[in-house]
């Protein structure tokens, strides 16, 4: 809800301090697994360097795709094969069943964009920064965490939050800043916001 991104490593020194050596860690880095390789300042995520078991990334969220669709990375220790009668072969799905087109239509997305990657990154984090700005400069709650384009405000009034489409929860709303935003949206949102 408020778009945080954990530190790897501090989870690591933590699990090392406690003397814990059987762990799994699970990077869910569903929209922000794709922000944090573009953000200089941001822990990079690298199996090589940090006892990652395995990682989340969606593709249907920054990447763009149509169709809902992800891609998960395991250790090769971590992933299990199960034997497909009817395929006559091995597979690490449980059904031994996949979508073959979600994988087709990520691979080109990313293909035809990866080079314009970083700059939305960074353009989706000032669009936030400028959100979270305003709304902080007219003295009421607003929150955005490092390395992410979430912001987080109070709860606007049921037709603000219907007309938006706003994440909600309790006394909280947030809005996520992406590559379709932009600085005339924002504004329009801000002075329904009354900001």
């Amino acid at each position: 809800m408020t778009g945080a991104v954990d530190d790897i490593s501090k989870v690591v020194a933590i699990l090392s301090e406690l003397n814990i050596s059987q762990f799994h860690i699970h990077v869910d880095g569903a929209l922000g697994g794709m922000l944090i390789p573009y953000m200089e300042e941001a822990t990079p995520l690298y199996f090589s360097r940090y006892p990652i078991g395995s990682i989340a990334v969606s593709g249907h969220k920054f990447i763009g795709s149509p169709v809902p669709c992800g891609v998960v990375l395991a250790r090769k220790e971590k992933v299990q094969s199960f034997d497909i009668e009817y395929l006559g072969s091995t597979d690490t799905t449980i059904t031994g069943s996949r979508n073959g087109l979600t994988p087709v239509i990520l691979w080109d997305a990313i293909k035809q964009r990866k080079h314009l990657f970083k700059e939305e990154v960074l353009n989706c984090r000032r669009l936030a920064e400028y959100f979270w700005n305003k709304i902080a400069e007219s003295r009421k709650f607003a929150l955005i965490n490092p390395f992410s384009t979430t912001v987080v405000f109070e709860r606007p009034e049921k037709f603000i939050e219907k007309r938006w489409q706003l994440a909600c929860y309790g006394k909280i709303a947030h809005i996520v800043v992406m590559q379709n935003h932009n600085q005339a949206i924002l504004e329009q949102l801000l002075q329904e916001l009354g900001v």
